[in-house]
């Protein structure tokens, strides 16, 4: 299960499919959704996530319009290493190691949230 759901649902991103047509709706799935201010760490985590999934070597926006920037810098926690993490991620320094080390710390701080 992933956040204590066994099953997810919903409409918004795709109608109900039949289990071998997941592959191709995947390869083929795109969303880009204009950035709006990211209020959770589960939505932070989502964002990590979407941006990974679609900026593949892909223009990311300026830190300063990054909204996972303004969110790591809203929380108001000392969260040192994240923003760490976060600087090493854009920049290129361990990129993968930095954003794998931040997915699990926001995993874990939306765990806390729910």
């Amino acid at each position: 299960s992933v956040f204590g759901a066994a099953y997810g649902q919903g409409y918004a991103l795709a109608r109900p499919m039949p289990a071998e047509a997941i592959s191709d709706w995947v390869a083929s799935f795109s969303l880009s959704p204009a950035p709006r201010p990211i209020r959770t760490f589960l939505g932070a985590l989502a964002y990590l996530w979407w941006t990974k999934r679609s900026l593949q070597g892909g223009v990311q926006p300026a830190v300063m319009d990054c909204p996972l920037a303004q969110f790591l810098e809203a929380t108001g926690l000392p969260a040192t290493e994240a923003r760490a993490w976060y600087a090493h991620m854009r920049d290129g320094e361990d990129a993968a190691d930095s954003r794998d080390r931040l997915q699990e710390w926001l995993h874990h701080e939306a765990l806390d949230e729910a």
